[in-house]
């Protein structure tokens, strides 16, 4: 029954039950009760003491609760992971730089989603509106912060830089004071 089940499990949860199938041999079972029942999920209190394994076991595997507990084969894609290379230095996350702007004040915007998507059959009030940028808020700026380098973090200058009207903030004195010009 047992061979059964694990045949129909992935490559992953056939090596676990192997090593299952094996140490039962040497377990103390309480009578009566199977090695389904034993490593089931909904059985987890019996799951510890039916499952302990003698002092004179040649294998010590850890403890299982379920077949399909190492089994997880989709994963999806981390880009809160901030990277170091092989030389302990920070590595830049090359979506963010492909897809976002950073301000000299520490805002990123980005465009619109789906801007450039069958952009034929929106109108063209649509199309206006796509074109334009999005702030990030403040969670994503931070995040956005710690997956570059501060390369990416420092002022950039640009000849006729679109982007040179929102590089400062203005009505905002009291945090951001502008300094006067010098002349020499």
């Amino acid at each position: 029954m047992a061979a059964s089940m694990i045949k129909h499990f992935s490559k992953g949860a056939q090596l676990v039950a192997c090593q299952v199938w094996r140490s039962a041999h040497w377990a103390r079972r309480p009578e009566g009760t199977s090695l389904v029942h034993q490593f089931s999920t909904l059985n987890l209190e019996n799951a510890n003491r039916g499952c302990a394994l003698s002092n004179q076991s040649i294998y010590r595997t850890p403890v299982q609760r379920s077949l399909l507990e190492a089994c997880q084969p989709f994963k999806t894609t981390i880009r809160t992971k901030i990277r170091y290379s092989k030389m302990n230095k920070e590595k830049t996350a090359r979506p963010v730089i492909r897809r976002f702007f950073r301000l000299d004040w520490g805002a990123w915007i980005r465009t619109r989603t789906g801007r450039g998507k069958r952009r034929y059959q929106k109108s063209a009030e649509r199309r206006r509106r796509l074109d334009q940028h999005v702030f990030c808020n403040k969670q994503q700026n931070k995040l956005l912060d710690q997956l570059v380098t501060p390369f990416w973090r420092r002022k950039m200058h640009f000849v006729d830089d679109p982007y040179a009207l929102y590089q400062k903030r203005h009505h905002i004195s009291r945090f951001f004071k502008e300094k006067q010009p010098f002349y020499p």
